[in-house]
């Protein structure tokens, strides 16, 4: 009834538990395009990814540079949580950590709960990386829920 889960869009059998989210300025598919390149504009959608989909229950991540001619180290990433299945995922929770040359702050998600039937929950991730331009972005993510009553 449970369900836990770690999300990797870049796949490395020796990662830890939490899993590992890289975003690479020059990889497809990864949040590389979504503005952790020095030729990124300002306020500019960078794009967005899947993150994580099992289950009917979707994460993706859509980044933006606010403000790159003030702070071209600073990425807001939206995260989107849809859940597709006849079910809510409740006490939906992701957990995140960046290596120590960049700083994460995660607002409250704007519910608990992600209803069922195409449900939409999200949340803010700020994202500063002191190696702007020499590292991308790198994330490992955790995710938890249970799945509850129907709707």
């Amino acid at each position: 009834r449970g369900a836990s889960a770690s999300a990797s869009a870049v796949v490395d059998p020796m990662m830890d538990l939490m899993g590992s989210l890289t975003m690479d300025p020059m990889g497809g598919g990864s949040m590389a395009a979504l503005g952790e390149h020095a030729g990124a504009t300002a306020a500019a959608a960078m794009g967005s990814i899947v993150a994580f989909q099992k289950d009917g229950l979707t994460v993706t991540f859509s980044c933006t540079k606010p403000d790159v001619a003030n702070q071209p180290a600073a990425t807001v990433v939206t995260a989107r949580y849809i859940n597709d299945a006849s079910t809510a995922a409740v006490g939906f929770t992701l957990q995140a950590a960046v290596p120590k040359t960049m700083t994460l702050t995660l607002s409250p998600a704007s519910a608990a709960d992600v209803p069922p039937h195409g449900g939409v929950v999200t949340q803010i991730l700020n994202v500063v990386n002191s190696q702007h331009g020499v590292k991308a972005i790198a994330m490992r993510l955790r995710l938890s829920w249970s799945w509850g009553a129907g709707g």
